[in-house]
């Protein structure tokens, strides 16, 4: 344990700030490190990738870095430079400032690139700021990590600690230092980006790279807890956990390559699918083609109604027929108390049967005159003769 790395260039305003944090770290914290091979050596760049629990942990982390031989470049938010304390010390420990949505923002991703190109450690929060997972787990991370790693070429090392929310609550401002809390700090392997590179930075490249990166890092800080991390990550824009992007192959160039032929046997199964279905298309119009023809005899059977319906007119006119002769009958002053009883209206009925009789008697009245004019005449003849 020293206050300076070794064989690193340190300025005037790095050994400052190392000579005030390194003796107040050894007093308020207790350490336990673990995975520091793959830090690297001094000289060989590196991106540090960390999950952000207090405001706090930035001087755990130097700390590991700093007791490593590795001097931390951090990538902080543009607020912290214009600070009138911490401004003039971050800005001469060469600390990159991050202009969030602003013009300005490539610039940060530029310097972070250069500096891991000339052999610099560049300690990058993925998720941008204090996570808000009610558990503190990871949130869903941001794309700043991956574009650095896959620009500059350079290893991505995860790295995942847990205690410091013990000395600062998140998004509190207070230090309970008494006693002194144990804070622990694992890195891990490098996360495997190489089948990427040279790939674009395309927004499926850059989510499947972010999205490596924080699983790593979920990973690391589960065997700190030891405990299992909960399915999907925390979206601060919804408020509750989202299910995480499905990792691509590892070498997704030789995976670019491979499904070729599974392609084509996909559209030959698609074409057997088509196919089946066509013959089941016709299976089932060939099934389909006599019940057409049943319908015909449907039809007939549909024009029996219509005798039906003509039947029902017919029956409708006579009942109309006997509602007509019902209705000529009150003409009687007995038939007004007779259509209460069905008895009465056949004695009316059959009343009016001989009335149409009656004309034929009639008939013969008239005749008779003629009759009369022939007694007429012979009697205007016999007068004649008498004359």
């Amino acid at each position: 344990m020293r206050p300076f790395p070794r064989d690193q260039p340190l300025g005037p305003w790095y050994r400052t700030a190392a000579a005030m944090l390194w003796p107040t770290m050894m007093t308020v914290t207790r350490r336990e490190w673990f995975g520091t091979q793959y830090l690297g050596r001094p000289g060989e760049g590196r991106v540090i990738a960390v999950n952000h629990l207090s405001w706090f942990d930035p001087l755990v982390i130097s700390h590991f870095l700093n007791d490593n031989d590795r001097v931390p470049r951090f990538m902080g938010k543009d607020s912290l430079f214009e600070n009138p304390m911490l401004g003039p010390l971050m800005t001469g420990a060469g600390q990159i400032p991050v202009y969030r949505n602003s013009a300005d923002a490539s610039d940060s991703v530029r310097a972070a690139v250069a500096a891991v190109t000339a052999g610099e450690t560049v300690v990058v929060y993925p998720e941008g700021t204090l996570t808000r997972d009610p558990d503190l787990w990871p949130m869903r991370c941001k794309t700043g990590a991956a574009r650095i790693a896959l620009l500059s070429g350079q290893p991505v090392i995860p790295v995942a600690h847990w205690g410091a929310q013990e000395v600062m609550r998140p998004y509190r401002k207070e230090l309970r230092v008494f006693p002194p809390k144990l804070v622990r700090v694992a890195a891990g392997p490098p996360v495997a980006l190489s089948d990427l590179i040279g790939e674009g930075l395309t927004q499926e490249v850059l989510e499947e790279a972010t999205s490596r990166i924080g699983d790593a890092i979920t990973d690391l800080l589960a065997r700190l807890r030891s405990e299992s991390p909960p399915v999907g990550r925390w979206n601060p824009r919804t408020g509750r956990r989202e299910p995480v992007r499905p990792p691509l192959p590892l070498n997704r160039r030789e995976a670019d390559r491979m499904p070729v032929a599974k392609k084509t046997t996909a559209r030959k199964s698609t074409a057997r699918k088509a196919t089946v279905k066509k013959a089941a298309a016709k299976k089932t119009t060939a099934k389909k083609a006599p019940a057409k023809k049943a319908p015909a005899k449907k039809a007939t059977a549909k024009k029996a109604p219509a005798k039906r319906t003509a039947a029902k007119k017919t029956t409708a006119k006579k009942a109309t027929a006997k509602k007509a002769t019902a209705k000529k009958a009150p003409a009687r002053k007995t038939a007004k108390k007779a259509p209460a009883k069905r008895a009465a209206v056949k004695k009316t009925t059959a009343k009016k049967a001989p009335a149409r009789k009656a004309p034929a008697k009639k008939a013969a009245v008239k005749r008779a005159p003629a009759k009369k004019s022939a007694t007429k005449r012979s009697a205007v003849r016999r007068t004649a003769k008498r004359a």
